[in-house]
């Protein structure tokens, strides 16, 4: 099945997510490009529901808009659970493209399972263009948050990356370069 069917004005959809939430309604997040197939293309970030196991879904809705300059793009979708209390936040991790120099990953936190989320926080707090794929984002028994990037200076004309983790000790609240 088919759940984000391209269209001319959508010719792409690509980098989603899916998590399953406490009451067993699956939420699926993915890039939705715009009259192109390329990663520089405009783009946000959209959603679809399904409570049954993913048989059906609903309709599509905006979950992120375009905030870059460019495009906004490479949904996660990953609880992220206090080692302390054992409670969990819904973490919505994105990329915000600006430019070839500038691409960022940030977080938004839900502690409603998604119905909202807080303000973005920024994830690579350093200049640069920084690769961060979907699902990727690692949480240590210490509650330790690993975000893995690739970087470059600028990747139309540095296309070798180097990679590291940026890390959290506060359940995403700020991060630091590994």
């Amino acid at each position: 099945r088919d759940v984000y069917p391209t269209t001319k004005e959508h010719p792409r959809y690509s980098e989603g997510s899916i998590v399953t939430l406490n009451n067993g309604m699956v939420v699926y997040s993915n890039t939705e490009f715009r009259e192109s197939w390329s990663d520089f293309a405009k783009a946000h970030i959209v959603e679809k529901h399904s409570a049954d196991g993913g048989r059906t879904w609903s309709d599509l809705s905006v979950m992120q808009e375009t905030t870059g300059k460019l495009n906004v793009m490479s949904s996660s979708l990953f609880f992220i659970t206090n080692a302390k209390t054992g409670e969990k936040d819904l973490g919505f991790f994105f990329l915000k493209k600006d430019s070839y120099r500038d691409l960022n990953a940030f977080l938004r936190l839900s502690s409603d399972e998604g119905k909202t989320f807080g303000d973005p926080i920024l994830v690579t707090p350093i200049p640069g263009y920084h690769v961060m794929n979907n699902d990727r984002i690692t949480q240590l028994r210490s509650g330790r948050l690993l975000a893995p990037v690739a970087s470059s200076p600028d990747v139309k004309t540095d296309n070798h990356f180097k990679s590291r983790c940026f890390i959290s000790d506060d359940l995403g609240l700020t991060w630091r370069p590994g």
